[in-house]
């Protein structure tokens, strides 16, 4: 689910632009935990796209 809550993320951000929120996830009925950690390896990811770019 960990992975599930990631890939949401980044396809919605990589179509908007745009963050979702953790509020947006628990509507969509993820488990807090795996939100924390999709969020945490969305973040990673993120680190290592502005890596490679810059």
């Amino acid at each position: 689910m960990t992975n599930q809550v990631f890939l949401l993320m980044k396809v919605h951000y990589e179509k908007t632009g745009e963050f979702l929120s953790s509020d947006r996830l628990i509507q969509m009925n993820m488990i807090p935990q795996y939100i924390v950690d999709g969020i945490m390896q969305f973040d990673y990811y993120l680190d290592e796209r502005r890596r490679v770019l810059a």
